[in-house]
């Protein structure tokens, strides 16, 4: 069995590129995990820039 882990790690990050490249490695959709990991900070600095 193989599980896919995908994780934005910012507000710019797309979570697409890593599940398509997961998907091409063979792990299937209900295996693949994601994560948005931005802070309380992070978001607050990119709520600001934009």
């Amino acid at each position: 069995m193989l599980i896919g882990y995908a994780r934005c790690s910012t507000a710019g990050q797309d979570l697409r590129a890593q599940r398509t490249a997961l998907k091409r490695f063979g792990a299937r959709d209900d295996r693949i995990y994601t994560d948005k990991g931005y802070t309380v900070a992070d978001a607050h600095t990119y709520a600001v820039r934009s």
